[in-house]
């Protein structure tokens, strides 16, 4: 792999977590101003939000990384990438209903574009709200998960929240006919979830990025003779 091409690769993810990571501390410091006014209500909710954002800037990383690392594959790492004809999941594609696709993204497009293309669709798909999900992620990637168990326990309890907010608007469930209430949230839970997350993230691209190589030590006599002068 090219290594160039590499560290273009990482520091597009790079850029763009920061960016990411900077507009959740945009909400954190919006919460600020709302809770020094007294609107705990709203500020609560701009909390919740940068949980949901928080979430989306981790998975954002993995797919991105994913799709880079994937789309430089050879065929026997590609093993789990299906694609989808008419929106359904497929295992056998014969070569008939491969000609039948009527999408136009797919016209005049080379065997190596299909795949790279594949391989997007593929991972815009995924999602990443659990460990055993993450874990996935990053064995899909070469890493090793155990390496990373410390950020991850700090990022679990962020992922189970961020589910409860998305799938249950941040309530408990029902009693009695009631909405349910709503579950207590804290700038300090969501300051050490994003601090875990960047860390984590981080932590992955360091892993990822190329090492610059080490240039081996000249033998002690033929680095003489290479400093000798020429006789006269």
């Amino acid at each position: 792999m090219d290594v160039m091409i590499k560290h273009r690769a990482i520091d597009a993810v790079k850029t763009r977590l920061g960016y990411n990571i900077k507009r959740v501390e945009n909400l954190l410091s919006l919460y600020d101003e709302l809770a020094a006014n007294k609107e705990s209500n709203y500020a609560n909710d701009i909390l919740r939000s940068a949980v949901v954002l928080l979430h989306a800037t981790l998975e954002d990383v993995l797919r991105g990384l994913l799709k880079w690392k994937k789309m430089r594959s050879n065929h026997k790492q590609l093993t789990d990438i299906q694609f989808y004809l008419d929106e359904k999941e497929s295992k056998h594609i014969t070569l008939s209903q491969l000609a039948a696709v009527e999408d136009k993204d797919f016209e005049d497009m080379t065997i190596r574009a299909f795949i790279k293309d594949t391989i997007k669709r593929h991972y815009d798909r995924e999602s990443f709200s659990n460990r055993r999900q993450i874990n996935y992620a990053l064995e899909a990637l070469g890493l090793t998960p155990s390496a990373y168990a410390v950020p991850l326990n700090n990022i679990e309890p962020m992922t189970t929240r961020r589910h409860l907010i998305v799938h249950q608007s941040d309530r408990c469930e029902p009693v009695e006919g009631k909405h349910g209430k709503l579950t207590e949230i804290a700038k300090e839970d969501v300051e050490k979830w994003r601090q875990a997350v960047r860390t984590f993230l981080d932590d992955i691209l360091s892993a990822l990025e190329p090492k610059p190589r080490k240039i081996k030590p000249m033998p002690v006599a033929q680095s003489q003779k290479r400093g000798a002068r020429p006789r006269s």
